[in-house]
């Protein structure tokens, strides 16, 4: 057992700094990021439940198995992520199988690192809503002695469900990578249609609620629906009852023997599949290189091609970083199309034109995450570029071209679009700001990730140790939007179109200071990069 969690430590400890007790100033930050992130969503989550409880939506136990039974589809989507990248695709099964411990204590302690990773993932997923939940729902003390019993329970079933799922999903990978141009094409089409079905069910809501006449009909619709879904899902409203009840707290055995069965089947049925992939992995070795033919490009144009090499070569990472890029387009004109069919007098119009510029900056800032790790993606093999006959200024201008191609291609869609529904001159004004605040915010996001640049990992297992400066480039984009989106609504009233004019010289000052910055920091700090 103590080899397990050996096993299990080693990798843990490459993941997160919960459990690093060397380092007691970065475990506690950990610890301490994650407390912060749960705060912060129940008091979004109450504030969100607040305003339905006030229309007169109802808390019961229905609702609560809904909550649960959504709690758990999600986790099992990220469950199995997690698990082929854990089990299947982490080069560190090399190592750990080259080790002086049995096979079989390394696929415990990968099943046990999943089930940690899922228990992260539900606990900041299901606290929030519970606790919110508790609140609104005047809940006694039994219901919050329950909930950390539930998230530690919880993770049980999607974890073993995950296992189970993930070997079919493997080989449906393992498809989609060799016809990459077909699973674009599918995630695509996935895509486009979430965004049309989340577009008519939002303006289908807003619609209701817009008319006084109908808000109680369809709180009293929905109420109804909650009660019928929530009696249909039988499973998940026992073990609501058995955290809501005393009485009925027996009934929380049904889901922990349930999840009993379904992991030890997962075990049995997963473990040759891992034993086979992974001793494949650690004795055969193939070279899945295609030699092509040479081809004369300037330095510039051989980085922008490598950039599109490297991003390209897998859907995943092509939705991962420019994700908000592709819904740009589609989510603005939703909102917008949804603020506009409200019926407002002169200064909801100006609020309307100020949140329209909020949503855009929002987005545009969101689609600059490729180059807030532009330089810790390179990893351990930075040194390849740093050596490489091309001028620093040159590999920087490369990275950030390509990442400006897609973001100010974005933009420049929306505010075309814009132009067939908004004032022109709003949609004009909205786009120059909006470019130049993605610039300035790209050249911010460089400049941190060379300032601190992670580069001590060696393969795809370890990528996730970039998210720090990915964080900090979604939060400083989101402080930038809100504030552009602020300052217009409130200038709006007193200075009407020249509010967006005032906004567009400060966001060209400020592409012009981090350009600058970013000029002076790729010559003074990028030299002394080291891996």
């Amino acid at each position: 057992m103590s080899q397990i969690f050996k096993l299990f430590k080693l990798q843990f400890d490459e993941k997160f700094d919960i459990l690093k007790t060397g380092n007691k100033k970065k475990m506690f930050g950990s610890i301490l990021k994650y407390v912060l992130i749960i705060a912060v969503l129940t008091f979004v989550c109450y504030a969100l439940f607040l305003k339905f409880v006030l229309l007169g939506f109802v808390i019961n136990k229905q609702l609560i198995s809904i909550i649960l039974l959504a709690s758990q589809v999600v986790s099992l989507l990220f469950g199995i992520g997690h698990i082929i990248k854990v089990l299947f695709q982490n080069k560190d099964n090399e190592l750990l199988m080259s080790m002086p411990v049995h096979p079989q204590q390394v696929f415990v302690s990968k099943i046990l690192l999943s089930y940690i990773q899922e228990l992260i993932v539900n606990a900041c997923i299901t606290l929030p809503l519970m606790i919110s939940i508790g609140l609104l729902g005047g809940f006694n003390v039994y219901y919050y002695v329950m909930l950390p019993v539930l998230v530690v329970l919880l993770p049980i079933l999607p974890t073993a469900t995950a296992l189970l799922m993930s070997i079919p999903v493997l080989y449906i990978i393992k498809f989609f990578q060799k016809h990459s141009i077909v699973s674009t094409i599918l995630i695509l089409a996935t895509v486009v249609v979430c965004v049309i079905l989340y577009s008519r069910l939002l303006s289908a809501f807003a619609e209701s609620f817009n008319i006084v006449s109908k808000q109680i009909e369809t709180v009293i619709g929905i109420n109804i629906s909650v009660s019928k879904i929530g009696n249909a899902n039988a499973f998940y409203l026992l073990l609501a009852e058995s955290v809501i009840f005393v009485k009925s707290i027996y009934k929380i055995l049904i889901y922990i023997l349930t999840s009993a069965v379904v992991f030890v089947i997962a075990y049995y049925v997963v473990k040759p599949f891992f034993f086979k992939i992974a001793m494949s992995n650690l004795e055969t070795s193939t070279n899945a290189y295609k030699e092509g033919k040479y081809r004369k490009r300037s330095q510039f144009a051989s980085l922008l091609y490598n950039e599109c090499l490297n991003v390209f070569r897998s859907p995943g990472i092509i939705f991962e970083y420019f994700l908000f890029t592709i819904l740009m387009p589609f989510v603005v004109v939703v909102y917008d199309n949804l603020l506009l069919g409200l019926v407002v007098n002169q200064s909801g119009q100006l609020m309307i034109n100020g949140a329209h510029l909020l949503i855009v900056a929002v987005f545009a800032t969101l689609s600059n995450i490729y180059s807030a790790s532009a330089i810790s993606r390179e990893g351990a093999n930075f040194y390849i570029l740093k050596s490489t006959p091309v001028g620093y200024y040159t590999q920087t201008a490369a990275k950030i071209v390509f990442n400006a191609i897609f973001s100010l291609g974005a933009i420049v869609i929306t505010g075309i679009v814009a132009c067939f529904y908004m004032h022109v001159g709003v949609a004009i004004l909205t786009t120059l700001i909006c470019i130049f605040l993605s610039l300035g915010h790209m050249f911010s996001c460089f400049d941190n990730d060379i300032k601190a640049p992670t580069l001590d990992w060696y393969d795809s297992g370890d990528i996730s140790k970039v998210n720090s400066n990915i964080t900090r480039s979604i939060v400083k984009g989101l402080l930038l939007a809100v504030l552009v989106g602020v300052v217009v609504i409130s200038l709006s009233s007193s200075m009407g179109l020249w509010a967006f004019a005032v906004v567009l010289v400060g966001s060209l000052v400020y592409c012009l200071y981090k350009a600058y910055v970013l000029v002076l920091r790729v010559s003074y700090q990028y030299e002394r990069l080291e891996p």
